[in-house]
């Protein structure tokens, strides 16, 4: 499975990580040149994963203004790309 997560909009990217039910999961990288998070990785049927992102918000960023994250997951089996 693919799962890239764009770091948000008026922010700067600390660190990324995940968290699961079995160590046998890889670690989530950066990718500076598209600005993102990418993950590579088997899940199982039924396994639970969760990826928590670090960012610092930009000196710049205004009062009221909105930072939302979404990533796109593909599973390679489908060959579709799914939201989460």
């Amino acid at each position: 499975m693919l799962i890239e997560i764009p770091v948000p909009e008026n922010t700067a990217f600390v660190k990324a990580s995940e968290t699961s039910a079995t160590s046998d999961i890889s670690s989530p990288s950066y990718n500076s040149e598209l600005n993102l998070i990418e993950w590579i990785g088997d899940i199982r049927a039924g396994q639970e994963l969760s990826f928590t992102l670090d960012v610092t918000v930009n000196a710049n960023a205004r009062t009221g203004d909105l930072i939302f994250c979404q990533g796109t997951g593909e599973a390679g089996f489908l060959g579709k790309p799914g939201f989460f």
